[in-house]
């Protein structure tokens, strides 16, 4: 049996092939017999983010031009790259077929021996294409039109009624004919609904066009149908003990008001769900069974061992932008790393939302409510209390390659460094719809190109590695430093190399992703710029000896700063 899915090479679909493979492959389907097709735009080329699915081998993959003339139906996509494939390897046509969407995943493997006999199609129950629901939502002059444009009498879909079925098939005897019907028709049944929709505001599903196109052109090929119980499937919403009634749970169904306890999918249309918090998850329900096979598959993501390092984010949110930019980045060291995260949220008020950042963050909050102001002794109080004998203060819009990250992190480690900025350029400027196009891989290659015209000062902003020891005995952050910013990281740099520790560049990029810049009162930000200023000045004045009784004194001035 060769299983087949067909698709667009969407980012939303590249996730979902991801868990839908790795499924397969815990159940043994070998991945000779697993054929991924997948559609791109000829003019753009085949999105690069599915190179390393390719690469992975647990399928066998085949990539189409999408060259439909018409394209209003997207999923007409579907039997339009069906039928290249069929014409591309022939012996298909003598196969037996497992035709299914890439949002399912079994919890047994088929009886393949069974369906493999005879030349019967089997489908799964989805009465909800019946030609009952048809008449009853939309009349029998509908139902005429919508035989007429496959050929069929209506009669026959009528008596066809018992064994209505589609969304996962067993297929039989196809051909390349076959599937070119299938993709002119279901164009013509889809646009016939969405008019009939929209002047009888009736609600006849136009997005099944596919799934009648292929029902009724298997009864028009004359093949014996039937729907079979083997092939029931389980929704995320039914509660668990359907999962183990059936043999195939469809992730489909759930709207996003029900994501407080069920996984959406549809929350992840630019993201990938790897290393989410599924602690809201309600364990009584068959979505869960999904998200197990999530959780697997991103527990094989290999990543390097920096238990040893604790990450640090400062943070004041200003917008949703801003939470979403956090979410991806902590998610982006998640994938990455076996870490530690912590998000610092100092502020008037919490403003962030702890359950969808990955279950490896930790949050702590600290009271200020003087907003963007005074974040050094907040920082200091807290990193205090860290245990880990590398720290890495980061600014929380920031990204930088995994290697580069390895490097700083093995030159502390090494002795060659007392802080270590992984990073030797000014930063390249990220988009917010590059950022969200980030998301969907985590890859740091699908990030922008474009040099941000910045000053020599923001060399010094980014992430850098501690050892901690170091930092506290070089007086951490300077809490005469009003505001947390360039001044600030350019007098932290200053100052340790005044003390003697040994400072490292990493050769590489980062990237920097476009922040929401609140309005702060123009007096307001005069007087913390102009003290900072000063304060920076001030240390970059000192000698050695001065600045170590300067931050030897720190801890007394500080209380009455």
């Amino acid at each position: 049996m060769i299983y087949i899915s067909a698709q667009s090479d969407d980012l939303y679909f590249l996730w979902q092939l991801e868990v839908q493979l790795e499924n397969f492959g815990s159940l043994g389907i070998p991945p000779e017999n697993i054929h991924v097709l997948i559609g791109f735009n000829p003019e753009k080329g085949l999105k690069r983010e599915y190179q390393a699915l390719i690469a992975a081998g647990r399928a066998t993959f085949f990539t189409y031009a999408d060259e439909r003339v018409v394209k209003n139906y997207k999923s007409s996509i579907r039997p339009h790259i069906l039928k290249k494939h069929f014409r591309e390897q022939a012996y298909l046509e003598k196969e037996t077929i497992f035709y299914h969407d890439c949002d399912i995943i079994f919890r047994e493997r088929l009886n393949e021996q069974f369906f493999g006999e005879g030349d019967t199609w089997y489908l799964s129950k989805t009465p909800y294409i019946s030609y009952k629901v048809l008449e009853k939502h939309g009349g029998r002059k509908i139902v005429d039109k919508l035989c007429s444009i496959v050929g069929i009498p209506r009669s026959a879909v009528e008596q066809h009624e018992p064994h209505t079925g589609g969304a996962q098939y067993v297929l039989k005897n196809l051909s390349y004919a076959f599937w070119e019907k299938v993709e002119k028709d279901c164009e013509a049944i889809y646009s016939q609904l969405v008019d009939f929709n929209l002047k009888r505001q009736k609600g006849l599903q136009a997005w099944c066009a596919d799934m009648w196109a292929v029902l009724w052109n298997g009864l028009l090929y004359g093949h014996s149908l039937e729907v079979h119980p083997a092939l029931d499937f389980c929704w995320p919403k039914d509660a668990k003990e359907r999962w183990y009634e059936t043999n195939i749970l469809h992730n489909s169904g759930v709207l996003h008001h029900e994501a407080d306890t069920i996984f959406c999918k549809g929350l992840y249309l630019s993201s990938t769900p790897y290393f989410s918090n599924f602690t809201y998850m309600d364990e009584n329900l068959c979505s869960r069974q999904y998200v197990h096979v999530i959780e697997r598959f991103a527990a094989s993501i290999k990543r390097e061992d920096l238990r040893d390092v604790t990450f640090v984010f400062p943070a004041r949110i200003e917008s949703s932008e801003d939470i979403a930019t956090l979410d991806t980045v902590t998610r982006y060291i998640a994938k990455n790393f076996r870490t530690n995260i912590h998000i610092l949220e100092i502020d008037d008020l919490s403003r962030i939302n702890k359950d969808i950042f990955v279950k490896e963050t930790q949050f702590f909050f600290s009271m200020n409510k003087r907003r963007g102001a005074d974040y050094a002794p907040f920082v200091n109080q807290h990193v205090a209390q860290i245990t880990t004998p590398l720290i890495c203060i980061c600014e929380p819009n920031c990204i930088v390659p995994p290697k580069q990250v390895l490097d700083a992190v093995k030159s502390i480690r090494e002795s060659r460094a007392d802080f270590c900025y992984p990073f030797d350029e000014l930063p390249f400027m990220v988009r917010q719809d590059q950022a969200h196009r980030f998301q969907a891989t985590l890859d740091h290659a699908n990030l922008g190109t474009q040099k941000a015209s910045m000053l020599r000062e923001h060399y010094y902003t980014g992430w850098c590695f501690f050892d901690k020891n170091s930092y506290a005995q070089a007086g951490m952050e300077n809490e005469r430093l009003r505001t947390w910013g360039i001044y600030s990281f350019m007098e932290r740099n200053k100052r340790m190399r005044i003390l003697g520790y040994k400072e490292l560049r990493i050769p590489g990029p980062f990237f920097y992703i476009e922040k929401y810049i609140p309005h702060i009162p123009e007096e307001f930000r005069i007087s913390d710029l102009s003290r900072n200023l000063n304060e920076y000045v001030r240390i970059c004045g000192m000698k050695k000896k001065e600045l170590e009784n300067d931050v030897a004194a720190w801890a007394g001035l500080n209380k009455t700063a």
